[in-house]
């Protein structure tokens, strides 16, 4: 190589390294917070001083405080099965948000997934995805594995001794995906263990004295607050949940809470499972409502006595409006039917919608971060199309802070 090709090459600096040489570190910083996750990681790599920067504890502290607490960028993909009543078939989508690097999900959660000796998706926290296999016959046992849909590094579990897991929640996820808590429980909940990645074992199964109920049946969605898990809970009502089980995972001790007063009376005539929708939202447990104009979010207040307080999210008109589908009248085909829960994201503020009718549904994304004219921001997920069943819809986040404090400075 000549001498002039070499002083051109040395010469060549990139746009980061070159913004960096002339604006000071802090004035970078106050740019880079303002940024979503993935440009975070990659100033992170740009060069030394940023980095350092970056991943100092000072800087980490204030992105949680970000957007009322929540990062719509925070949110990688939406991974769900669709049913569709007209041919019959079940098929496995990924949808990956465009501000945001592709998750990296296993190739076999396809139409092949729904084969017998095939993983399935049963549970997902943080960018962790759990994943269920039943093995054919001669030999029946459940194989549980965990995906990081960051990069796609699948690890297996040891066997488990609870064969009747139904119930699959990820209490905890830290070190970027590389520790986590798992909880399995069975159908009725009477029964439970837990599985710790630190010790890599389970631990011995617990029995829960579940309070005496009609019924005991439930959606598997679920609410994790501190070391208690929420689910919903059928007791009385025919068609949809009407109570919260309330599970302490230390103490083994369960309880079940009342749905708010005049809750149900606000949604429509007729009412399913998915109109309704556990979350924690910052650290409170909080319930989404299919009202009959519009969403509300009752939250439960920490002071004792608890008591639920009310708050519209949004209405249906502004739904529609967003959405494109016209006025309100012009929606009517929609806002014959009330509109379904399919899943919430605690990092982004994600709250994915299905609304329609039996002819045709709409998918949406509302996000709760991010406020446009009072209201928040819905987008269209699909257009109207064929009515489908979702089924297994979980959501893909990271959780920024335990990402930088992963990386390493160099």
């Amino acid at each position: 190589m000549s001498t002039e090709k070499r002083a051109c090459r040395c010469s060549r600096t990139s746009p980061a390294a070159a913004v960096q040489g002339t604006l000071p570190v802090d004035l970078l910083l106050e740019i880079v917070a303002l940024a979503d996750a993935a440009t975070v990681v990659r100033c992170a790599a740009t060069g030394r001083i940023l980095r350092r920067a970056i991943l100092d504890p000072a800087f980490r502290r204030p992105l949680a405080l970000t957007a009322d607490g929540f990062d719509p960028a925070l949110l990688l993909g939406v991974s769900y099965w669709e049913y569709a009543y007209s041919g019959n078939v079940t098929t496995h989508r990924v949808l990956h948000t465009h501000t945001a690097p592709p998750t990296k999900l296993p190739v076999r959660l396809d139409a092949d997934s729904l084969r017998p000796d095939s993983f399935e998706p049963v549970a997902s926290r943080d960018g962790l995805l759990l994943l269920r296999r039943y093995t054919i016959p001669p030999y029946f046992k459940v194989e549980l594995s965990t995906c990081d849909t960051l990069t796609g590094h699948v690890t297996s579990l040891p066997p488990t001794t609870f064969p009747d897991a139904y119930f699959h929640v990820l209490l905890n996820v830290g070190d970027a995906g590389r520790s986590f808590e798992l909880l399995v429980a069975d159908k009725k909940r009477h029964f439970y263990g837990t599985f710790s990645s630190k010790d890599n074992q389970w631990s011995a199964i617990r029995e829960v004295a579940i309070p005496q109920v009609t019924y005991q049946g439930g959606s598997y969605c679920s609410a994790v607050i501190g070391r208690t898990v929420y689910w919903p809970f059928q007791v009385h009502a025919i068609s949809h949940w009407d109570h919260i089980l309330a599970l302490d995972v230390d103490s083994a001790e369960a309880t079940t809470m009342d749905l708010p007063p005049s809750c149900l009376c606000r949604m429509m005539t007729v009412k399913a499972d998915e109109n309704l929708l556990l979350a924690a939202v910052h650290g409170r447990l909080c319930l989404l409502v299919s009202e009959s104009r519009g969403i509300a979010m009752w939250t439960l207040t920490s002071s004792l006595p608890a008591t639920w307080s009310r708050q519209v999210v949004v209405s249906c008109e502004e739904i529609a409006r967003q959405a494109g589908l016209g006025p309100l009248g012009a929606a009517y085909k929609f806002t014959l039917a009330p509109i379904s829960f399919e899943g919430f994201g605690e990092r982004s503020g994600a709250v994915i919608l299905n609304w329609g009718n039996a002819r045709q549904i709409i998918f949406l994304r509302l996000d709760l971060g991010t406020k446009k004219e009072a209201a928040p921001v819905v987008t269209r997920l699909s257009n109207p199309g064929k009515v489908v069943r979702f089924t297994r819809l979980f959501l893909h986040e990271i959780d920024l802070v335990p990402l930088l404090q992963a990386m390493k400075s160099f």
